[in-house]
């Protein structure tokens, strides 16, 4: 018996082993490479990142502050403090950029195991990590740096687990204050949190209400540490919250503008509410290819977020989360419910058109477990007949099934990814061709008295300091002397945005940079002004 236990545990641990190393090798494989190109927040987190390496300072001048200021608004420090650890071990480079992200990433996948084991035992724990290792939506955005949404998805994931641990074991403190950690943290990491967190941590509220009455009359210890714990590491968010600078990113992305009437406010947000659970946004076309969607770097043209073979498994594990009226069970379940209901509102609660995968990250989690619910569900109905031939056939036949089926969506998600590098360019894309600009102003830095980037990019001012580190000389986003004709320029031209240029200068072409399908993007020339009129 002893035997047969250690026997089964090796086997949980090299099965879960096995997990992890999987959800490594799909987000580090060609981390620099794949998602072609390197857009404007990655290169200002990178820049702020170098600058906190070698000067202890943000871009700014700020002495190792905890939020940087950044496009109009303020960036994170989780978002840029790993960067920087990244490195000091591998130099500055796109891969170390993105690896933090990556390695969030896998610890995510990790944490999940924990909570799903916590939730429903160890089963779930071994499908909801495998399920989220292989989840399109989860490794493409743990494949770039996007301020820190595995940060925020890990700080929720633990401050969970440590709230169930602690609650099983009648209230024990240690776990309360690990739970306080991981929800204060999750302030640091992502502006979607802003949203999120206040309003999960008062569901929880709510879903433990019967208990936390009686801890408070009984042992008002247990629950006045963890609350200090929690304000006191709040502190710095709040203050930077009441200064008025920590809703700058919400100004940014407020409500939308053009609708006035709270009326049309009101039809609106109900309508992107509910669109996050369609089977469009969901199973079908992810963010990038939904109607009326700007962007085309959150999710992976031609898949959904989730695969379509996990809906039956979707819908069977909500069907079973509802009907459950174990009262044992209930935290359990409206802890999953409470995430699945608030993960909207990272994008319903701003100008948002359509639904995002960025901004509406936490959904992950939620569907995550639900799906491997519904899978637990069916494998152990079948472990549950009583003819043993028939339960050992079905269920090793439901096995290879599910395996085939599971390794074909991957291996189509995988072949659509490599194909991503044709879709991904340009401002709605990951921007690329910047490195290849910067690196030939560079060659010719002392050649020009001016180094332009005339059109192409959003942010480029970040693109030139990261790719410049402030070696690129007299390199600007604009001409700053635009009518002197006797100054020479090396200006880099996007093919696709050339409007006014031959208009307003003499031009002889340098270079062309060429997209990895080998579509023109930039054009490269020594030019002199036209003399203004």
């Amino acid at each position: 018996m002893v035997r047969d236990f250690k026997a089964n545990k090796l086997s949980s641990t090299t099965i879960l082993l096995s997990i992890i190393i999987l959800a490594f090798i799909l987000r580090i494989y060609k981390l620099s490479e794949i998602p072609p190109g390197f857009y404007a927040d990655e290169a200002s987190i990178g820049f702020n990142a170098y600058k906190i390496l070698t000067t202890l300072h943000d871009e700014h001048g700020k002495f190792l502050p905890l939020f940087f200021e950044a496009f109009g608004e303020y960036k994170n420090a989780l978002a840029i403090y790993p960067v920087a650890i990244a490195y000091s071990f591998f130099g500055v480079s796109e891969f170390a950029t993105r690896l933090p992200q990556a390695i969030l990433g896998v610890a995510v996948v990790f944490s999940m195991y924990f909570l799903a084991k916590e939730l429903f035992g160890k089963k779930m724990g071994l499908i909801s990590a495998f399920l989220m290792s292989t989840i399109p939506w989860h490794v493409h955005l743990s494949r770039f740096t996007i301020e820190s949404h595995n940060a925020f998805l890990l700080s929720i994931v633990l401050g969970t687990t440590f709230l169930l641990v602690s609650f099983r074991k009648n209230w024990e403190m240690r776990f309360l204050i690990f739970a306080s950690i991981s929800f204060a943290v999750a302030f640091y990491t992502y502006f979607a949190t802003r949203i999120f967190t206040p309003l999960y941590l008062l569901g929880l509220g709510v879903i433990f209400r019967h208990e936390l009455p009686k801890l408070i009359r009984s042992r008002i210890r247990t629950i006045l540490i963890p609350v200090t714990v929690f304000i006191v590491l709040t502190l710095p968010f709040i203050f930077h919250m009441s200064s008025g600078k920590g809703f700058l990113r919400y100004q940014q992305v407020a409500i939308d503008k053009e609708i006035s009437s709270p009326s049309g406010l009101a039809q609106k947000a109900y309508q992107l509410y509910f669109e996050h659970f369609s089977f469009d946004f969901i199973f079908l076309k992810g963010d990038s290819d939904f109607d009326g969607q700007l962007s085309n770097r959150h999710s992976v043209n031609g898949l959904g977020l989730l695969y379509k073979w996990q809906l039956p498994f979707w819908v069977l594990g909500i069907f079973f989360l509802l009907v459950q009226k174990n009262l044992n069970f209930a935290h359990k379940k409206w802890a999953i419910l409470l995430m699945l209901l608030l993960f909207p509102l990272g994008s319903v609660l701003s100008d948002a058109k359509t639904p995002y995968a960025t901004r509406s990250i936490i959904g992950v989690v939620p569907y995550t477990l639900i799906t491997a619910y519904g899978l637990y569900i069916a494998f152990n109905r079948l472990t549950k007949l009583k003819n043993q031939i028939v339960k050992i056939m079905l269920s090793t036949l439901a096995v290879i099934l599910v395996t085939f089926i599971a390794s074909l969506f991957l291996n189509r998600f995988l072949n659509l990814y490599q194909a991503y590098i044709n879709r991904a360019y340009g401002y709605i894309g990951f921007q690329y061709g910047s490195k290849q600009i910067v690196n030939y102003f560079l060659e010719n830095n002392d050649k020009y008295q001016l180094k332009i980037i005339y059109s192409g990019f959003d942010g480029t001012d970040a693109l030139l300091n990261f790719y410049g580190l402030e070696n690129c000389k007299n390199c600007y986003k604009f001409d700053p002397k635009p009518c002197e004709s006797d100054i020479s320029k090396l200006i880099a031209v996007s093919v696709d945005n050339k409007s006014g240029f031959d208009k307003s200068y003499e031009a002889t072409l340098k270079e062309v940079i060429f997209y990895p399908n080998g579509i023109k993007a930039f054009e490269i020339f020594e030019a002199f002004s036209k003399k203004c009129s």
